[in-house]
């Protein structure tokens, strides 16, 4: 009888011990059937609703195809999501073009408004897109809480560019240094953006389509009809 017991409470405990096993895997396999979010066009907006007075433009102003980006600069998935646009507007020189947008979604990303500042700074002197690509590569520098460490950071990569400094202090502590921020930020709330990365297409005059997630981006970036 004895025996007979233990086989029993064993048996139970095999099978808690299968079902746990199976609400560990179980959200990894449907991960991979889980259907990619389609993209979708939003009538209600505009192009200027995306790309507003002051937006900085990478590739040819004249392409038919534009891509805007709302993207966090202490964003790691940003990083990953910006670069491969990047390189999709180099594939397409003549028929795409981007816009990227800052706008800050993670409250624990303290120090991207800071980041934001800087590339806004060197647009001062020319270096936006510059000094946008060096910040994506150099979040590890920005990971401390510090205020004062995420400025020096950003003096840091300024130096890289060879900067006028004294310049870039002023530019990068005037209250006007602010309003391209702000300028992301309204195009943000407008789009309403609740999430970063974020992908928008415009094609001519039509209605912008919205990418809901990365991968129904990355979608659309590996075909390329999408750019004839």
């Amino acid at each position: 009888m004895k025996k007979s017991s233990e086989a029993k409470f064993l048996g139970a405990l095999l099978l808690v011990a299968l079902a746990l096993v199976g609400v560990a895997i179980y959200p990894v396999l449907s991960k991979g059937t889980q259907p990619v979010q389609k993209p979708y066009t939003v009538p209600k907006l505009t192009r200027e609703d995306l790309i507003p007075k002051g937006s900085r433009m990478r590739g040819k102003k004249e392409a038919p195809i534009v891509l805007v980006e709302f993207g966090d600069y202490q964003c790691k998935t940003c990083s990953l999501a910006t670069k491969e646009a990047e390189k999709l507007v180099d594939q397409h020189k003549d028929k795409l073009s981007m816009v990227f947008h800052h706008i800050q979604i993670n409250a624990a990303h303290l120090n991207a408004p800071i980041m934001a500042q800087a590339a806004t700074a060197a647009e001062c002197q020319g270096k936006f897109w510059e000094m946008h690509d060096l910040l994506l590569d150099s979040q590890d520098l920005f990971a401390s809480p510090d205020y004062h460490e995420a400025v020096e950071a950003a003096m840091k990569l300024a130096g890289r560019l060879k900067l006028d400094m004294t310049k870039f202090k002023a530019d990068f502590e005037s209250k006007t240094n602010h309003k391209p921020v702000e300028v992301d930020s309204r195009a943000a709330a407008q789009c309403s953006v609740e999430v970063t990365p974020q992908f928008f297409v415009i094609r001519g005059t039509g209605a912008p389509t919205r990418f809901p997630s990365l991968d129904s981006f990355r979608e659309f970036a590996k075909n390329p009809a999408n750019f004839r």
